[in-house]
């Protein structure tokens, strides 16, 4: 099925889970940023479940076309569809996958899509493939892009064991002077969920780094 056949039949499915009461109320807790269908988190579930049941979800080499259309589309749930589709098929991952997820970082950027995408995409990618960790991730920190750059410190918030340090603590230093809010946001929660196994990580870079009262309020949370 081409990919605008697709949408379009996956539109037709989510009908019956749009509502005009939440619709502006959704708007609203995402100020505005995007419209939205109306089609809350539960009724997301059960739409996405509809869709790969009925329609059925793309390989993961045939999706890029479906996951680019889904991403030009307006409504804020047609770009969850799309990481949903990523997600169910991420165990394909390989390593031409980086443009596609760089892309989804990318377009349409906000937070509720780029900190999903950057843990459990970029996350997996990298973990899948740590020898391009290093070269990628310090573009993404030097990036123009807001949401590339609050990637480079979120990819590895799961890692646990498994977290590149130096790699990090390099991000760490080259935006611990940006003033933007989602980017000290991020610093504060990649140093909390760091804190939790690695405490004197968290509390080096809390002595080293210059930051907002936001990150450090936020990377300390967790400390005795």
């Amino acid at each position: 099925m081409h990919s605008n056949e697709w949408i379009t039949a996956a539109l037709e499915l989510a009908q019956p889970f749009q509502n005009a009461v939440k619709r502006p109320q959704m708007e609203a807790y995402m100020r505005q940023q995007f419209p939205f269908l109306g089609i809350a988190a539960p009724e997301r579930k059960i739409w996405f479940k509809q869709l790969e049941q009925v329609l059925g979800f793309p390989d993961f080499d045939d999706a890029s076309d479906v996951v680019k259309a889904l991403f030009t589309a307006d409504e804020r749930e047609m770009h969850y569809l799309a990481i949903h589709i990523v997600e169910r098929k991420k165990h394909h991952l390989h390593a031409a996958a980086l443009p596609l997820i760089e892309m989804m970082i990318i377009t349409k950027g906000w937070w509720d899509t780029v900190d999903w995408i950057s843990v459990k995409l970029a996350g997996g990618y990298f973990k899948k493939f740590p020898t391009t960790q290093e070269l990628e991730t310090t573009r993404w920190s030097r990036s123009q892009n807001l949401w590339l750059r609050r990637s480079s410190l979120l990819f590895c918030l799961k890692y646990k064991d498994q977290t590149p340090w130096h790699l990090l603590e390099q991000h760490l230093h080259t935006l611990s002077n940006e003033n933007e809010f989602f980017i000290q946001k991020a610093i504060g929660w990649v140093l909390r969920e760091k804190s939790k196994t690695h405490p004197e990580f968290t509390q080096q870079q809390l002595a080293t780094l210059t930051l907002s009262n936001l990150a450090v309020r936020e990377g300390s949370r967790f400390l005795g």
